[in-house]
């Protein structure tokens, strides 16, 4: 090359802008969103256990899911309190467990993410909790609309039937900081948001 254009070269090289390989606050190409598979498996689990715990511990017409799938099988009669005072508190804790490793696992969150997952079910999970403290006072404000809609359906029952329980969501508690630890853990390195 000869001398006069390397010297044009690096004069132009001088005043051009460098342009951005993503814009700025961007994540890098190769860290981009991507599901938690690992975390979706973890919170599938979880949401099985719990099926599990409402299968040998409650009558299968008491359990909105099992009711309104048809299903009658329910070991409650068979094996009495098989799981004590345990049974009755586990699903809160599996609830909020399950709930959290499935929503970070689909948004691919990472471990701020986690975080601020975590805090949103554990405030939902408690809320409901309480709310079934005010039982009757609260399944008056329900909607109309809900009926017949599954899963919203039941929150009227849910209110008026339900107890509150401070061990239950002593249970929601756990379940969340075990939740956000496991999500964490699961954050395979990811940083940041």
């Amino acid at each position: 090359m000869s001398p006069l254009r390397s010297t044009a070269s690096a004069q132009v090289a001088a005043f051009a802008h460098p342009v951005p390989a993503r814009p700025i606050g961007a994540r890098p190409v190769s860290d981009a969103y991507s599901v938690n598979w690992a975390q979706i498996a973890l919170g599938g689990a979880t949401l099985l256990l719990g099926l599990l715990v409402y299968l040998m511990d409650r009558p299968a017409d008491q359990v909105y899911f099992l009711w309104r799938s048809g299903l009658s099988a329910s070991s409650s009669g068979l094996l009495p309190g098989l799981l004590g005072r345990a049974g009755k508190s586990l699903p809160a804790l599996l609830h909020v467990l399950a709930l959290i490793l499935l929503t970070a696992g689909v948004l691919g969150a990472r471990r701020r993410g986690c975080l601020a997952i975590a805090v949103g079910w554990l405030l939902t999970d408690a809320a409901f909790e309480i709310g079934q403290g005010y039982g009757g006072g609260l399944s008056a404000h329900i909607p109309g609309w809900f009926q017949g809609i599954p899963l919203l359906e039941a929150v009227g029952g849910f209110f008026r039937y339900g107890t509150f329980d401070p061990l239950d969501l002593a249970a929601t508690g756990l379940g969340a900081v075990v939740g956000y630890g496991l999500c964490w853990l699961t954050t395979a390195g990811r940083t940041g948001r």
